[in-house]
């Protein structure tokens, strides 16, 4: 039965209707049907305000039904899109898609942030209890303090967007950047460029994406090193310093790309070390020249 029937109708109708039928029967008789007619009206009522009250009504599997707003929400179980359903309207129902909001997703975005000189900048961590000492590219969780930074400088975007995952990926990065080394690129996000690691991007993905991580690439400027910090682990280290955090307890210059790949292996199950060596394929991340003293 429909949750809509109009139940305060049959309380009052019912009773009159089935007192009154047939009208030849015998008054004993008759005095039977008031009770019935009475107590199966009751009967209706009650199965409707039960129905009324619950937070679902019995509709199709996958669906939800929003008091609030008479909206139906379908989630295709695919997890491509959310299709509503507007019911508040007597004409044709009105159906809108929407991707699922890319800050339920752990998104996390890392840089291969590499001078022209001196290689790749890699942070060495000992803290880790589940890992031997390893080395990590700098980066780390998207937060939604990202996302919404993202939102507030792009007017008209939603936090689906594509667009808006890629900002938000490039202002986490700096933020972490910036919180691992004292190196300060937030005023400067236009540095950082999405890393090409895919010839064809699969469905929901980015070129640049790699199991929720986004990687970017920094060209590093002499100017953009500390004059007084930690100096790196290199035996000759090049007259360049950064502030660590306390998460790790050095850092390095990698002027191989191909050896960075595999000093990565163990920063986040392996997958920025994967995602490196995609970049490499791609031509997006090359060596520098100098191939001079590396560790």
């Amino acid at each position: 039965m429909s949750p809509l029937f109009p139940w305060p109708a049959c309380c009052l109708l019912g009773p009159l209707g089935l007192s009154n039928y047939p009208m030849s029967l015998p008054n004993d008789k008759r005095i039977v049907f008031i009770p019935l007619a009475i107590f199966i009206s009751l009967g209706i009522a009650i199965t409707q305000i039960s129905l009324l009250s619950s937070s679902t009504f019995p509709t199709r599997p996958g669906m939800r039904y929003d008091h609030s707003s008479s909206v139906v929400a379908h989630q295709n179980y695919t997890g491509d899109s959310i299709i509503t359903y507007d019911q508040s309207s007597s004409s044709t129902m009105t159906m809108a898609v929407s991707s699922q909001d890319n800050t339920e997703n752990d998104y996390r975005a890392f840089l291969f942030a590499t001078h022209p000189t001196y290689g790749m900048l890699l942070l060495h961590c000992t803290r880790k209890e589940e890992k031997p000492p390893h080395f990590q590219a700098p980066g780390g969780h998207v937060d939604k303090e990202d996302f919404e930074d993202a939102i507030a400088r792009s007017p008209g975007e939603s936090h689906e967007s594509p667009d808006i995952l890629i900002l938000a990926g490039k202002i986490g990065a700096a933020r972490e950047l910036y919180e691992e080394t004292g190196i300060d690129i937030r005023s400067a996000l236009d540095r950082l460029h999405p890393v090409r690691l895919w010839n064809k991007v699969k469905k929901k993905s980015l070129f640049c994406e790699f199991k929720q991580r986004l990687f970017f690439k920094l060209s590093l400027e002499g100017g953009d090193f500390l004059t007084a910090g930690n100096k790196s682990m290199n035996t000759a280290p090049p007259p360049l310093m950064v502030k660590l955090s306390d998460e790790h307890q050095g850092f390095i210059f990698e002027p191989n790309a191909l050896k960075s790949v595999g000093l990565l292996v163990e920063h986040s199950g392996g997958k920025v070390s994967k995602a490196l060596e995609k970049a490499i394929k791609q031509d997006e991340i090359k060596s520098t020249e100098d191939k001079g003293d590396d560790t």
